[in-house]
């Protein structure tokens, strides 16, 4: 069982948001956000399995479906019956899955620099073997050293390590237990997701892909998404990379404003 911790901002009689963050992050990711959003909207940010002060009793609840399952019953918990998500990365690949499986529950998504899933069993297969190597670490090496290893991949090489930004986020990062994070990655990674590329279709909702113009591979994923599915939208922030409502936060709360204050 998934015993969420969330956090709210604004009145329950607002329309519902709901955050979504990434692997390693935490609800308090969304914090500046949704206390910007929080007079027109009811803001919700969780903490998503294997991540802050959120519970998990079975090593099977880390999976997609049943962390899916359980943001809607903690969506019935609230007396939500329809609400707008926004998913980055890790939180955008779950966002696909609400998108698809609990279609009538979503009326307006973001998802901000994430995919659908890989395409092939070999692509997953092989995205396995990596992810086992990181697990490994994340369980050996101490997780000070960890994090200081991850930020220097070539994803998130457009963030300004030196900033008051990033170093309160690092902090926060180290809050994390990694021997969960590292059952999050086995069972909800991108090697273990179900790929939803044929399922696209199934979307209801009205959706948006934010990427920054910086990240040459989340870029390509969606043009390949738009191509598939014409319907849904696109923003390109200029200068930022991956993490876009880190790196250029008012430029996102804009870009997320206008999106879901069209009616």
């Amino acid at each position: 069982m998934i015993t969420y911790n969330y956090q709210t901002f604004g009145k329950r009689e607002n329309q519902p948001l709901l955050f979504l963050h990434g692997f390693i992050g935490s609800s308090s990711d969304w914090d500046t956000i949704c206390n910007t959003l929080k007079n027109s909207y009811y803001c919700i940010s969780i903490d998503l399995p294997g991540h802050g002060a959120t519970t998990v009793t079975d090593d099977n609840d880390y999976t997609m479906e049943n962390t899916a399952n359980a943001v809607i019953e903690l969506l019935d918990k609230l007396n939500i019956t329809t609400a707008n998500l926004c998913g980055y990365s890790m939180g955008g690949r779950l966002a696909f899955y609400l998108a698809v499986h609990h279609s009538d529950r979503f009326d307006k998504i973001i998802i901000e620099s994430s995919s659908p899933g890989l395409k092939t069993e070999q692509e997953r297969k092989d995205r396995r073997t990596k992810d086992s190597l990181i697990i490994n670490r994340l369980q050996m090496q101490p997780f000070e050293s960890f994090l200081n290893d991850w930020y220097e991949i070539p994803l998130f090489k457009t963030l300004d390590k030196q900033s008051d930004k990033f170093k309160s986020l690092f902090q926060k990062r180290l809050n994390n237990d990694p021997n969960k994070l590292a059952l999050s990655l086995k069972y909800c990674g991108t090697g273990s997701q179900p790929p939803f590329w044929d399922d696209l279709d199934k979307i209801k909702a009205d959706l948006l892909l934010i990427t920054g113009s910086l990240d040459k591979k989340y870029n390509i994923t969606a043009e390949e998404i738009i191509l598939k599915q014409p319907k849904f939208q696109r923003a390109v922030i200029d200068g930022a990379g991956h993490n876009v409502h880190l790196e250029l936060e008012t430029e996102y709360i804009n870009v997320i404003k206008e999106f879901l204050d069209k009616k």
